[in-house]
């Protein structure tokens, strides 16, 4: 049973069918049309899917794949993530540079170069900044014992509030 659509001619328009099945498909369910191939009226015709619908089940297994596979996948995903973020935060200097009649290797070397002078000052500013906390620590922790052992020997005496114990 053929599903054609009929223009004024009379002839049939095959391209109903092709719609009327990717729009099942798309749906994701049978569709009823009217089969206009045979002489004598619109007959109902059903057009079925080609695939099953997905299972919750199977979305499941899906999801389970892609969470394994970002996990394992990390070490690749989480620099190129920072390759992408750069080159969008990078363009707008390359640009400006390409503007000023620089070529696009120059200007993009350029913003490189610039990029990892500043990536390569803030770590050393951060790597010096931890070397001191880290030569200062044992101060900090004298201090911090001798605040704790201050602070029991006033709440074991009263304190601020000296409240009668009734053992």
């Amino acid at each position: 049973m053929g599903f054609h659509h009929r223009d004024e001619d009379g002839r049939a328009n095959a391209g109903c069918r092709a719609a009327a099945d990717s729009s099942a498909a798309l749906i994701g369910r049978s569709i009823v049309a009217n089969d206009f191939s045979r002489p004598g009226g619109a007959d109902r015709a059903e057009v079925r899917t080609s695939g099953t619908p997905p299972t919750s089940l199977g979305t499941l297994a899906v999801a389970v794949v892609i969470v394994v596979s970002l996990y394992f996948g990390r070490e690749v995903f989480v620099p190129m993530a920072v390759v992408v973020l750069l080159s969008f935060a990078l363009g707008p200097l390359v640009l400006l540079l390409r503007r000023w009649h620089l070529g696009r290797v120059p200007a993009v070397l350029a913003v490189v170069l610039l990029a990892f002078s500043i990536i390569g000052g803030v770590g050393t500013f951060v790597g010096t900044q931890l070397a001191h906390l880290a030569a200062d620590l044992p101060g900090y922790q004298t201090n911090i014992s001798q605040k704790i052992h201050s602070l029991r020997d006033s709440t074991s005496k009263g304190g601020v509030v000296d409240v009668p114990r009734r053992w």
